[in-house]
Parts: C-alpha cells; sequence; structure tokens
C-alpha cells in the first residue's frame, strides 16, 4: 500500500468482490491443501506447491538431525489456478544429484483428492527419504 496515495471511496470497492471471491475459493481448498501438506511433511527434501499458491518444503538439517518445514504463500500466483474448481499439485524431490517431479492435476472432490494423496504418497515412498532414514 502507498502511504502517499490517498486511497478513496472509488477506488477500494472495485476490488472488494474480486477479494471476497478469492477468500471464498482459499477457504473451500485449504482444508484440502493441509493433507496434501501433512503427508509431504514426513519426507525430507520435498517441496509440493499446489495452485501454484501454496507452498512447503521440507529440508532436513543434519547438524540438528531434523526436518525443518517451511510455508509460503506465492505472491506471483497465478488467479485461475486458486479460483479453479482443480487443484494442481506439484511435487519435487531432491534424492543426492537427482530431481524427482510429480505433476497431477484433480478435481477439487473429496474421494478424488484422497485418491491423489494416495498417489502422491505412493510416489513420496518411492523416491523420498523418510523422517526416520527409511526409503
Amino acid at each position: 500500500m502507498n502511504k502517499d496515495y490517498h486511497y478513496n471511496g472509488t477506488y477500494l470497492p472495485h476490488y472488494i468482490d474480486e477479494f471476497l471471491d478469492f477468500l471464498e475459493c482459499f477457504y473451500r481448498k485449504y482444508p484440502l491443501v493441509k493433507v496434501f501438506f501433512e503427508v509431504a511433511s514426513c519426507y525430507t527434501e520435498v517441496s509440493l506447491i499446489i495452485d501454484r499458491y501454496w507452498q512447503q518444503d521440507c529440508i532436513f538439517d543434519n547438524e540438528k538431525e531434523k526436518i525443518f518445514t517451511y510455508w509460503k504463500v506465492c505472491p506471483s500466483y497465478e488467479k485461475g489456478l486458486v479460483y479453479s474448481e482443480e487443484m494442481l499439485v506439484e511435487c519435487s524431490v531432491l534424492c543426492e544429484t537427482k530431481r524427482f517431479i510429480y505433476q497431477s492435476k484433480i478435481g477439487n472432490v473429496e474421494e478424488k483428492v484422497l485418491q491423489e494423496v494416495e498417489k502422491l504418497r505412493e510416489f513420496l515412498n518411492n523416491k523420498a527419504t523418510l523422517r526416520d532414514g527409511e526409503v
């Protein structure tokens, strides 16, 4: 927000409907996003991005022997993906010198999401390292 600009009643109302629409889509999808994040948080060197908006990175700290999970929201998101009825799931796993990529676009139906969570879990079991060191 530019503190030198004096916002008036004709400027801000143009964005209220768009903001409310975004909040509605956000709150509809976020519980499902948390399910994906929970699955990925058990693995090391994993980056998971949903709708190119929500991002979670899991990095192993050798010194503390612990996985640290970082979350962020990508400010340059593509509005269409968050507003869409579908969810774009992108996962990247770094294993030594190789990077493995998983990508899927699914309907925002809870049953399909749960199936996709299982597919993601299978991918991570095959390509990533679990917290306790299992592959």
